[in-house]
Formats: structure tokens, C-alpha cells, sequence
């Protein structure tokens, strides 16, 4: 699962909004097949990218997705989507930087 944070989103809430992303991506696309086979895999993966506003939108063109705001942060608007399991992910995804604490 590719999980994309905002790279403007404070460090100390990236954990609880990661979480959430997580959460709500799993709850969303739940019926889906690739997602509960990804969802019962010892080896799902879960791939978690810091980006820049730019990237943050042009990944909504780039499939189904989940989009979270944080109630304490709302000013903020959109910080962090999650991806819907699929068989592949185009360069786009694979070129992004891995959030790095």
C-alpha cells in the first residue's frame, strides 16, 4: 500500500496521520480482492512517501484513493492519501522519496 504525506504536515502528527490513512484506506477498499489478499499477506507491504503539495495532487489523478485531514489541523486541508492495493505501481510511485523520520 502506498501511503503519500504532505511534506508541509508537522513531524510530530506524521505517525497518527499515517495511521489513520492506513485505517480508513483498509476500511475503504476492503471488498476489493487485491486488498484483502494484500491484507492477509505476511508480506504486504506498506510503502509510507513524504511529498510535495504538487505530488500530492498529481497523485489523485493515479488511481482510487483515500484522502485524510486532521481535525486539529484542518487549516491544512488534505495531508495525506492512501492507495488502494493494485498489481502494480507506475514510476510515478516508485520515484517518490520514503518518508524518513
Amino acid at each position: 500500500m502506498y501511503v503519500l504525506i504532505r511534506d508541509d504536515v508537522p513531524r510530530d502528527i506524521v505517525p497518527l496521520i499515517t495511521g489513520h490513512v492506513v485505517h480508513f484506506t483498509l476500511r475503504t477498499f476492503h471488498d476489493s480482492p487485491l486488498m484483502k489478499k494484500w491484507y492477509e499477506s505476511e508480506s504486504g507491504k506498506l510503502v509510507v512517501c513524504k511529498v510535495t503539495a504538487a505530488q500530492f495532487e498529481e497523485a489523485k489523478a493515479k488511481g482510487e484513493y483515500v484522502a485524510i485531514t486532521e481535525i486539529h489541523h484542518q487549516e491544512m486541508g488534505e495531508i495525506g492519501l492512501g492507495f488502494n492495493i493494485r498489481r502494480w505501481y507506475d514510476e510515478f510511485f516508485t520515484s517518490l522519496p520514503l518518508y524518513a523520520v
